[in-house]
Formats: structure tokens, C-alpha cells, sequence
């Protein structure tokens, strides 16, 4: 390094370390300042109101040959730091892209499986209430036909004249118990055999606590273990709909686009 560069060099150590006032060519005026870093198109200060970076081009040209100013150099200096500062805001407006495309993403598959769980809700729910409808009608039938098997055993006990020939009235209404017993065990079958899915969980209940009781009552080992036999055959049926309603709700949900 030769004498030259070592006499600038120092000039621009104590211009730093030494507090100066500056003042720019519009009057503008920085008290007390130090020069805290040299840049090639202006110099940073730090006063008692803060930190500002000054330009050569507001400075006098004094100023600007102390700091040995050159144009060409401040000017390709400013178009890089510009472009540095382009470059960072754009990549910040992509990460903002980026995680709006990834917000707006996450709610579409989450209205999408919101719809999903409401359409299969509905099923279900129309599901139930046309098996209601079914149970209300079959119940209906059932209590029909046990009514005419009453009065058939009514009407057959009034026309009997022998009194040898004629059953006791718990006869009757054992026989009469049988009957009913063995109509809604037939309805109970024909249902759980028909393609409309099993017993909801009212016509379950119901079966269990009124034919159950009357099959136990009767002590048939015969219409016993039908009835086992059809809760079995229910029971069956329930976990196949259980799987069927969990594997349309996933296949629905991953159909969506």
C-alpha cells in the first residue's frame, strides 16, 4: 500500500471516529454527527435523534471529495442494492402467495369433507325415518292379524255346545299367545330377510321386550331359537351397514376434486 492510500485511509478513519456537523446543499443540517459507515452513493450518521443515511448528491462536493465520491460507482451501487431490494420484496410477495394457495387449499378440503359428513348425516337420517315408517306399518299389521286370531278363538270357543269340548279360558288364552307369538316371529323374519337393512334401534328395543318375553314365557324351545336366530341375523346386518356408511363417507370424500 503506498503513501497515498495509507494518508486516505486515515483521513477516512478520523472522519468516522471524529464527530463533524454536516449540512447538505438544501440546507439541511446533521449537529454533532459521526460517521458510521462509508457507502459508495452516500454516508450513514448517528446523531442524538437518531441513525440517517445522507447521499453524496445532497452533500457539497467537498464533502463528496473528502469520502472520495465517484458517480459511476454510487450509481451501480444503487441499482444492486434497488434490484437486492426488488428480489426480497418479491420472494416475500410468493411466500404470500404460497400461503394463501395453502390456506385456501386447507378450507376447500375441509368444506369438502363438512359436505361429505352433511350428505351422509341426511342419508342416514332418511334411512331411519323410512324404517320408522316401515315399523309404524308393520306394527299396525301385526296388531291386526293378533286381533283376528282372537276372534277366530272367540268365535270358535262360543260355537262349541259340549262343555267336554270346550278349553278353559287360560287354554284359549295360551293358545291365543302361541298364535300371536308365531305371527310376529314369521313379520320379525320376513323383515330381517327383505333388503331394507336392519332393525332400527325402537323396533330392536321393541321386539326384544315384547316378543322376547312372550317367547320366554311360552317356554318353546322351537320359536326360542328362532328369535336367536333373527337377533343374530340383525346383529349381522347392523355392522354391515356400520362398515357400508364408513366406507361411502371415506369414497365420497376423496371423489371430491
Amino acid at each position: 500500500m503506498n503513501k497515498t492510500a495509507l494518508t486516505i485511509l486515515a483521513a477516512l478513519s478520523a472522519s468516522i471516529a471524529l464527530a463533524d456537523d454536516f449540512k447538505t446543499i438544501d440546507g439541511k443540517e446533521y449537529k454533532n454527527a459521526k460517521v458510521s459507515r462509508v457507502e459508495p452513493d452516500g454516508i450513514v450518521l448517528v446523531t442524538k435523534s437518531g441513525i440517517s443515511k445522507v447521499y453524496f448528491a445532497e452533500l457539497p462536493k467537498e464533502v463528496q471529495q473528502q469520502f472520495n465520491y465517484d458517480a459511476e460507482k454510487a450509481a451501480a451501487y444503487s441499482a444492486e442494492q434497488n434490484a437486492a431490494i426488488e428480489q426480497l420484496r418479491k420472494q416475500q410477495e410468493e411466500a404470500l402467495r404460497q400461503k394463501q394457495q395453502i390456506a385456501r387449499a386447507m378450507r376447500q378440503a375441509q368444506e369438502r369433507e363438512t359436505a361429505a359428513r352433511r350428505d351422509a348425516a341426511l342419508q342416514w337420517q332418511e334411512q331411519q325415518r323410512q324404517r320408522q315408517e316401515q315399523q309404524e306399518i308393520q306394527q299396525s299389521q301385526v296388531r291386526a292379524q293378533t286381533e283376528a286370531i282372537a276372534a277366530r278363538a272367540r268365535a270358535q270357543a262360543a260355537e262349541t255346545q259340549d262343555p267336554r269340548n270346550q278349553a278353559s279360558q287360560a287354554e284359549i288364552d295360551e293358545r291365543m299367545a302361541g298364535m300371536g307369538a308365531e305371527n310376529k316371529l314369521h313379520n320379525l323374519e320376513t323383515r330381517l330377510s327383505s333388503q331394507r337393512g336392519p332393525l332400527s334401534s325402537s323396533e330392536r328395543a321393541n321386539y326384544q321386550n315384547d316378543l322376547g318375553n312372550e317367547v320366554h314365557h311360552l317356554g318353546d324351545s322351537s320359536l326360542e331359537n328362532r328369535f336367536q336366530n333373527a337377533m343374530r341375523k340383525d346383529d349381522d346386518a347392523r355392522q354391515q351397514q356400520d362398515y357400508e356408511y364408513n366406507k361411502h363417507a371415506t369414497d365420497k370424500f376423496h371423489e371430491q376434486p
